[in-house]
């Protein structure tokens, strides 16, 4: 007899974010319906991210400019999906999805870009976004 491969339930934004809330020291990404266990990043992608977090903040302060950061463990909602990018650059006053503040709309916040350093994700992720 040959296993037969089983559908998945797809989780709904609300599932996923009763999951997110009830770990304590794993995050999630949702991406179409599915959770993904984020993983450790390694020496370099850290030391990258510090870096790049480092410079553009100071540079956004000596300019005095409205744009400011959040590094990656700020979760970024773009359309049905969670996403913790390595850097979120945003304009103005952030906008979040609700009153807790710890997930950042990408969609209330017309001047904001996530980046990200690395893989695959990046790529899909960064192109929904301006899709």
């Amino acid at each position: 007899m040959t296993a037969q491969p089983q559908d998945k339930k797809k989780m709904t934004p609300g599932e996923y974010l009763a999951l997110e809330k009830s770990a304590l020291d794993i995050k999630y990404e949702f991406f179409d319906g599915e959770a993904f266990a984020m993983v450790g990043a390694g020496r370099n992608h850290n030391r990258i991210n510090v870096n790049l977090t480092v410079e553009l903040g100071g540079k956004f302060k000596a300019d005095k400019s409205t744009c400011n950061l959040f590094s990656n463990d700020m979760r970024v909602k773009i359309a049905e999906n969670y996403v913790y990018p390595d850097i979120v650059i945003y304009c103005g006053n952030p906008e979040f999805e609700d009153d807790e503040f710890d997930t950042l709309d990408i969609f209330g916040n017309k001047r904001s870009v996530p980046y990200w350093l690395s893989g695959f994700w990046g790529t899909i992720r960064s192109s929904e976004c301006f899709s």
